[in-house]
């Protein structure tokens, strides 16, 4: 996934491809391209399919001509993450709160790449970004194997106060597409907060959220 620019310039990221390899000839540009990016709007999630494409290294570039290239921070990536529990068959290494952060967007669970509740009522995930932030974007990977549905009326919240495990602050959006493997692209419109926190209100259920990327500006000194 690559996340543009808001703010303004959007278009300058058209044409840019996505390289996948072990050499770094060439800054990566001689590795295997695995797609383009075509989605100039401010604030666009492009999500590029590279099929399994193996190597160490990933490049992106803009080929042929003079250009600037800018690409969005996730904020939230190897912060500290918490969760209600874990569910005791996976463990709290294997189904962990970290592996939402951990920047594998893997949504295999037995690939250690998702985290996983028990199910109990209200469950929640929670990350740290050290500091107050204007968010403008959540994007939330659903599993892929099975279970896709559980993830139904997850509601994210972004707000300073870890009261009730962070389900007290502001709501900025509702997952609603339950697709296995779906990318759930939420827009808090620079509401502001220290916390990012997801929970499924209202019912008993299990939470398994594969990935978390959290976009936008720190607020003051950070």
């Amino acid at each position: 996934m690559v996340k543009n620019r808001e703010d303004c310039c959007g278009e300058r990221i058209k044409g840019a491809q996505n390289h996948v390899g072990d050499s770094k000839a060439g800054h990566g540009k001689d590795d295997p391209m695995c797609g383009t990016i075509t989605d100039t709007r401010l604030g666009s999630v492009s999500t590029i399919s590279c099929n399994g494409l193996k190597g160490r290294y990933v490049t992106i570039i803009i080929p042929g001509r003079r250009g600037i290239l800018t690409l969005s921070q996730n904020l939230a990536l190897g912060r500290p993450a918490t969760q209600s529990s874990s569910l005791k068959e996976y463990g709290p290494v294997k189904a962990g709160a970290g592996n939402a952060v951990d920047g594998k967007c893997d949504g295999i669970l037995d690939d250690d790449s998702c985290t996983h509740t028990k199910q109990e009522t209200e469950p929640w995930w929670n990350v740290d970004l050290d500091c107050r932030h204007s968010v403008s974007t959540v994007i939330v990977k659903n599993r892929e194997d099975s279970c896709g549905e559980r993830i139904k009326g997850a509601q994210i919240h972004v707000g300073d106060s870890k009261a009730g495990h962070g389900k007290d602050d502001p709501i900025c959006g509702t997952i609603t597409d339950t697709a296995p493997g779906s990318l759930s692209n939420i827009s808090c419109k620079g509401m502001e907060g220290r916390y990012v926190t997801i929970t499924i209100p209202d019912r008993e259920e299990y939470l398994t959220l594969c990935e978390v990327e959290v976009y936008g500006t720190p607020v003051g000194a950070c």
